[in-house]
């Protein structure tokens, strides 16, 4: 039903005249349905008004009972209502239950997303006060280090050889440490945060649109707004069941006249306006699913790992300008894990910067304690009590507590990004959701639509088999409309 080439063609194009052939296009089929619905009324509105002499039972008047016309027509139509109940139920059996089915399977997938934000907003909340904290310290222990421990160059040199400990370096290699980890805390939680604050945005407005549609598609409510398209043409039926037998009371012919065939034409008015919008859905479901690479450059090969709703959900997101972090982590997500992982700097801070940091805080901490504090003291002649030398020790595995929280929260936040978890959820809401279960009911409404719409037109041009026979004063050549005299016969039935 689709045209995938011109998908992509647009999702690229920069060209208005590009977008709007396509767009002609996807509702090709739709103006078909239309055109057709509205020609076919305004010809029977048109017969309605010419005498029933020149057009026969196309008028919409009674049948005369001596008609060789009424039978057939009357079989035609009772076939006509009961094609029109059966695609009715096949609506509600096929297409809403796989809409339900898309509904489902997207609803899954966003509620897993939506934990992963809010999962993912705890850690870097916990990141942005580690980032606080470690810089108060930083900033303390810097002090430290430089006011209390051997402040000049030279009582610098006498440490070291006196302990054979090269404590100066030591010092600077902790500086630049915790100068990254405050970095890495501070830049690092804002990017996550503001890529959450996106997800939750994004899933908030997801579940808005399936709360919506699951409104419109709970079994209940569809039943409500499907049974008037099953009454309306069984009452018809009966209708024309008993005028074909002559037992149709004048009441129910008025009711059947008068209310229930303009409830039909407006149900048919309905159908192929439904028909129409389904089938503009089901051409773009279409395309979305099955994208073809033709119009692609061949220097681009930033998707040449993507296929069929991957690669077109590629090129919706670049159009809509996602950033290139974005977009990065998009495509890994998308291609089941394939490429350059985009948190490859994360895995890089835990393991490599993280477990040097704390070594290199262990590694002072121990070389104070072995040499001594008292030991420190001297040499350095700093004259500094006991109590700063212990608070320097105390700052010390302070900052190393807080470097194994970060550690810990590295590990949820790659455990929470774990592509191997999130790939196949992504995957599946796009294969199953969008790609099997969507395109399925958008096939089954176009279908179902479109033959309640032609039978709904076939019952309104044949909707003399309700009205009861009438009895002919004069027949002439055989022509049973030709000077035809009875009761109420220049009724027009609308």
């Amino acid at each position: 039903m689709g045209r995938s080439d011109d998908l992509i063609k647009t999702l690229i194009s920069s060209s208005d005249d590009d977008q709007a052939d396509y767009v002609i296009g996807l509702t090709f089929i739709a103006f078909v349905v239309i055109i057709v619905t509205i020609l076919w009324l305004l010809v029977v509105s048109i017969f309605a008004c010419v005498p029933s002499s020149s057009v026969g039972f196309l008028s919409g008047r009674e049948f005369h009972k001596s008609s060789r016309h009424a039978t057939p027509i009357r079989v035609s139509f009772i076939l006509s209502a009961l094609l029109w109940i059966t695609a009715t139920v096949l609506t509600v059996t096929k297409g809403i239950d796989h809409l339900q089915g898309t509904m489902q399977t997207v609803q899954t997938t966003n509620s897993k997303v939506s934990q992963l934000g809010m999962d993912g907003a705890e850690i870097t909340q916990n990141f942005t006060q580690l980032g606080v904290e470690a810089a108060d310290v930083r900033d303390t222990l810097m002090e430290d280090l430089v006011a209390n421990f051997c402040p000049t160059a030279e009582s610098q040199d006498r440490l070291q050889e006196a302990t054979g400990i090269d404590f100066v370096t030591q010092k600077e290699q902790v500086a630049q440490y915790l100068t990254e980890l405050s970095d890495f805390s501070r830049d690092k939680s804002e990017t996550i945060q503001d890529g959450l604050k996106k997800i939750q945005s994004g899933t908030e407005r997801i579940d808005t649109t399936i709360e919506t549609v699951r409104s419109y598609t709970d079994e209940y409510v569809s039943l409500s707004i499907i049974i008037p398209w099953i009454i309306v043409p069984a009452f018809l039926l009966m209708g024309v069941i008993l005028s074909s037998v002559s037992k149709l009371p004048s009441l129910w012919e008025y009711i059947l006249n008068w209310i229930f065939l303009p409830v039909l034409v407006l149900q048919t008015i309905i159908s192929a306006t439904i028909a129409s919008v389904s089938s503009v859905l089901a051409a773009a479901n279409s395309d979305f699913c099955s994208p073809s690479t033709s119009f692609v450059g061949a220097s681009d090969n930033r998707n040449s790992t993507l296929d069929g709703p991957q690669l077109t959900l590629m090129y919706i997101a670049e159009s809509l300008g996602l950033d290139e972090t974005g977009r990065l982590i998009l495509r890994y997500y998308i291609s089941n894990c394939r490429g350059a992982d985009p948190f490859n700097i994360i895995i890089q801070y835990q393991q490599e910067y993280l477990p040097v940091a704390v070594s290199s805080l262990n590694e002072l901490s121990e070389n104070i304690g072995s040499v001594g504090v008292e030991t420190i003291q001297a040499i350095c002649n700093t004259g500094t009590d006991d109590d700063n030398f212990q608070g320097l020790i105390n700052l010390i595995a302070r900052m190393r507590g807080i470097l194994e929280t970060l550690q810990g929260d590295i590990n949820r936040v790659l455990e929470l990004l774990k592509c191997q978890d999130i790939s196949p959820v992504i995957n599946d809401a796009l294969d199953d959701g969008v790609c099997y279960y969507a395109i399925a009911a958008l096939a089954w409404c176009v279908i179902c639509f479109s033959v309640i719409t032609l039978l709904g037109l076939v019952m309104i041009t044949f909707r003399s088999s309700f009205l009861r026979s009438v009895e002919e004063d004069i027949e002439d050549d055989g022509d049973e409309y030709k000077n035809v005299t009875t009761y109420n016969d220049r009724r027009i039935v609308l």
